[in-house]
């Protein structure tokens, strides 16, 4: 604790308003006080500030050991960030396909879908979209809306089951087919 007090960093402060304060002023750089802080803080909003401020992949995966939920959630949502980014520049599945795996979330997927460099990379995440056990129904009807090389949007569309997505979809679509499509799911 140091002679009363006085040269105890602020992270380790008994008040936790001043440990939060302090979290929040750390840099990226500190990342060995941030997970310090995200897996041993007594209050979990100081855990959940210190997990939110990490940004190294690695740092991230030692979040995953975490016992609090929260916090486990939170690095397993920013390693999906981290690992969507990596996969959309991929210019191969197979530099990718374990990354990809790994992304559960749902926009991260569309994303990939839409803006990944490769093809065979874009197909492989609108089939783990696909697989997931309640794809989002706007995330399909983006997808078929924006579809500009008609590859995808025939998987997409069958599994869209709102009313108000298909008519987005027979409104918007780039493509005349996709249109189309959308106006005969719709009738």
């Amino acid at each position: 604790m140091g002679f009363l007090g006085l040269f105890t960093p602020k992270w380790r402060h008994r008040d936790a308003k001043v440990r939060l304060a302090a979290v929040q002023r750390l840099q990226a750089h500190d990342d060995g006080i941030l997970v310090k802080v995200a897996l041993g803080d007594s209050d979990p909003a100081v855990r959940m500030a210190a997990a939110a401020r990490i940004v190294s992949e690695s740092t991230l995966r030692r979040l995953l050991a975490a016992s609090d939920a929260r916090v486990v959630a939170m690095a397993r949502e920013r390693l999906s960030g981290v690992a969507a980014r990596l996969v959309k520049e991929a210019s191969s599945l197979s530099q990718c396909a374990d990354l990809l795996a790994g992304i559960s979330e749902q926009s991260s997927l569309a994303e990939i879908v839409l803006v990944g460099r490769d093809r065979a990379v874009r197909s492989a995440a609108l089939d783990r979209l696909l697989s997931l056990e309640a794809p989002s129904q706007s995330a399909l009807a983006t997808i078929a809306i924006q579809d500009g090389d008609g590859a995808l949007w025939p998987r997409a569309l069958p599994r869209i089951e709102r009313r108000a997505d298909l008519k987005d979809v027979a409104r918007k679509a780039k493509r005349d087919d996709v249109r189309a499509g959308a106006l005969a799911r719709l009738a």
